[in-house]
C-alpha cells in the first residue's frame, strides 16, 4: 500500500485541537456551533455527533487544519533525502484522495515544496562554502598580504586625481615585492587601481 499524509506521521490528526475541529466541521456541515456535540478522531476521518441528527463522518482532508498541518511539515522539513520523500506523498495524496482537495491546495502543497526544496539546496551551498572555509589554513603571511590588499582597495577609490592615483600605485608596486607569493591578491589590486584611472580619466576629458 502507498504511504499517504498519515500513514507517513506526516499529518498526525490525534493532535489536532478539538476545538477548532469542532468549529470546522460546524462551518462544512452548516449547522450553528452549539449543535455539534462532539467530535471524535478517529485514525482516517472525523467523527462529528450533531445534537438532532446523529452521527456523521468527514474527512479531515476537507478541513483547512489538515492543509496548514501538512504545510507546516513541508516547511519544517530539514533534509532534502526527506522532502524526496514528501514529493512521492503529495504524488499519492493527489492520485487517491484528489477528490477532496481543490486545485488551490494542491498548487500549494506543490508550491511549499519547490520552495523548500530551494532553500535546502543554497542552505547545502552555503554549508559546502563554509566548510571549505573553513578547512582552509591560512599561514601568518598570506593574512599580512590580506590584509595589506584590503587597506589598499580601501584607498584606491579616494584616490581624487591622477597625480595622487600614479604615487599610489608606485607605492603599491613597491610595497607588493614583499608579496609576490600571493599573484591573485596584486592582480586584485591591479584590477581597482586601473577601473579607478579609467574613472578618473573620463572626468578629466
Amino acid at each position: 500500500m502507498s504511504e499517504n499524509f498519515i500513514t507517513f506521521n506526516l499529518v498526525d490528526p490525534q493532535k489536532f485541537s478539538l476545538a477548532q475541529l469542532r468549529v470546522e466541521a460546524a462551518i462544512m456541515l452548516n449547522v450553528p456551533l452549539e449543535r455539534i456535540q462532539e467530535v471524535k478522531c478517529w485514525v482516517y476521518q472525523l467523527w462529528v455527533k450533531i445534537e438532532g441528527v446523529g452521527g456523521k463522518f468527514i474527512s479531515y482532508r476537507c478541513l483547512s487544519i489538515w492543509k496548514q498541518k501538512a504545510i507546516a511539515a513541508i516547511k519544517n522539513c530539514q533534509t532534502q533525502v526527506k522532502l524526496g520523500q514528501f514529493a512521492s506523498l503529495i504524488r499519492n495524496e493527489i492520485s487517491k484522495f484528489g477528490r477532496y482537495y481543490d486545485r488551490e491546495t494542491i498548487r500549494e502543497f506543490r508550491l511549499v515544496w519547490k520552495e523548500r526544496l530551494d532553500a535546502l539546496a543554497t542552505e547545502a551551498e552555503v554549508e559546502a562554502e563554509a566548510e571549505a572555509e573553513a578547512e582552509t589554513v591560512r599561514s601568518p603571511q598570506e593574512e599580512i598580504a590580506i590584509n595589506w590588499k584590503n587597506g589598499w582597495l580601501a584607498i584606491l577609490p579616494y584616490c581624487a586625481n591622477l597625480e595622487f592615483l600614479q604615487r599610489s600605485g608606485e607605492e603599491i608596486k613597491r610595497q607588493s615585492q614583499q608579496f609576490l607569493d600571493f599573484p591573485d591578491l596584486l592582480a586584485d589590486l591591479r584590477i581597482v587601481w586601473q577601473q579607478q584611472k579609467q574613472k578618473l580619466d573620463r572626468i578629466v576629458s
